[in-house]
Order: C-alpha cells, then structure tokens, then sequence
C-alpha cells in the first residue's frame, strides 16, 4: 500500500487534533461540574435567604402580638394578617421541590406544622383580647412563646440556616478541589499535546528530509561525474513520493552507465580497427 507523504502529515496532524479535542473535553467535563456545583450554591443560598425572612417576619409577627397585649388594644390586625401571609409564602418556597433537597423537605414540614400551631394561639390571643381577657391573651402568649417560639420554632430555623451554610461550605471545598484536578489535567495535557505534537513534527520532518538530503546528495554524485554513487536502499523500498524519486534517480544513473559503457565500446572499436 502506497503511503503519500500527505498521509504522513495528515496523520501527523490528525494526532495533534484529536489530543487538541481530548483536552478541550476534559476542561469542558471540569467545567461542567463546576457549574453543577456553583448552580447548587445558588439554590443553597437561596433557601438562607428564605429562612432569613422567616425568621425576620415571624419576628414581626411576635411584636405586633406583644404590642397589642402592650396596650391592651385591638390594631393593626391587618398588618398581622399581612405578615403571616408573607411567613407563609416564603415557607412554600421554601419547601418547593425545586430548592428544597429531602433533609430541607423535613425541616418544612416541622416548620410548617409549628408555625400553624403558632398561628393558631395567635387568634386565640386576638379572640381573648377581643373579649377584653388581656390578661389569659398575655398568659396564652408567653406559653406559646415559650413552648412553640424559643424551644421548637426558632431553634429549628437556624438548624436549618446552619446546615445550608454548612452545604455551601461543603460545595466551595469541592470546587477548589475540581479547580485544582482541572488546572492539573488541563496542564498535563497541554504539556502532553504540546510534547506529542513536537516529536510527531519532528519524526515528519526527519521522515521527509532525510531521503531528500540524500536524494539531492545523490544528483550532486551524478553532476560531478562520479556514477559510482549508490542510493539508499531503504529509500528504494519506500512506499511514497521520495521511493518513487529514488527509484527515478537510481534508473537514471544506471541508464548513464549504460550510455558510457556502450559508448566506451564503441571507442574500443573503433580505435582497433
């Protein structure tokens, strides 16, 4: 099988590329996972900011109640309203599926069972204080407060803050460590590549310029008369454009030696007769 000299490059090519492609994989591979990783942050980060303003409403919640049992009056009811439908939308994106992982799930459930216990008491506060029974409404309250708020509620709140914090700080070490692994194949490869596609450019070269050194060495034998001059015969035995000039080079210094050798006898024969 014939094998051009432009096969040879072409493979030596083909090497260089598919090393290239090799390496653009495995970074876009890292950066994939990094992605993946900085996309979790993100959710992680938003589920803080949402137990944040849980926490900030139900505070809110908390003062209109003591404020109300404060002055013994009955106001800014809508304002409470306001503020527990605000807590309970935060608490159903909280728990939505799409930012909430199983451990969050749970924590929304517990959440979600002790904040409608907590509303509950709330209207019973504002039922009483509506029946001028402040002084069961401020009784009612401090025992919700001290049963549901201080012991379940809000200790559960910043379990659950703590953990997603906990989360990110996991995630941050993984992408360190991928940014590391990544930074060390990218390097690696590119150094592999780098090496390969030299020693491929310079085994072409060699490949190429080395029977054409000859091959020239050989013509300047043959301007200079000298017909003794042998070719190589592993560049005989090549397969691609420089066999093919080898072979031409070689059946043209035989065809001179036979031209000289007939012309010599003609000579001979000449001068004996």
């Amino acid at each position: 099988m014939k094998i051009t000299i432009g096969k040879k490059l072409a493979i030596g090519f083909s090497i260089v590329i598919l090393l290239s492609l090799l390496l653009g994989l495995i970074s876009y591979l890292s950066l994939s996972g990094i992605n993946k990783d900085y996309d979790e942050t993100l959710v992680r980060n938003g589920q803080i900011k949402r137990v944040l303003n849980l926490q900030y409403h139900l505070m809110r919640i908390m003062d209109d109640v003591a404020t109300m049992l404060l002055h013994k009056k009955l106001y800014k009811l809508d304002d409470l309203k306001k503020e527990m439908a605000i807590f309970k939308k935060y608490l159903k994106e909280y728990g939505n599926p799409n930012n909430a992982d199983a451990a969050e799930r749970e924590y929304y459930l517990k959440i979600k069972k002790l904040s409608n216990e907590y509303f509950t008491v709330v209207f019973k506060v504002v039922n009483l204080g509506k029946d001028k029974k402040w002084g069961e409404a401020l009784k009612l309250s401090d025992e919700m407060e001290e049963r549901i708020i201080d012991k379940k509620l809000l200790p559960l709140l910043a379990k659950s803050r703590k953990d997603a914090e906990e989360d990110i700080a996991k995630i941050n070490h993984e992408v360190e460590a991928d940014l590391k692994m990544s930074f060390i194949l990218i390097i690696s490869f590119l150094s592999l590549s780098i090496l390969l596609g030299t020693v491929t450019a310079i085994i072409i070269t060699r490949m190429i310029s080395r029977p054409i050194n000859s091959s020239v060495g050989f013509a300047n034998l043959i301007s200079d008369r000298d017909l003794t001059a042998i070719v190589q015969n592993k560049d005989l035995k090549r397969k691609d454009e420089i066999g093919s000039l080898t072979h031409a080079l070689k059946n043209m210094k035989d065809n001179l030696v036979n031209i000289v050798t007939e012309m010599s006898m003609v000579a001979s024969t000449l001068a004996t007769s």
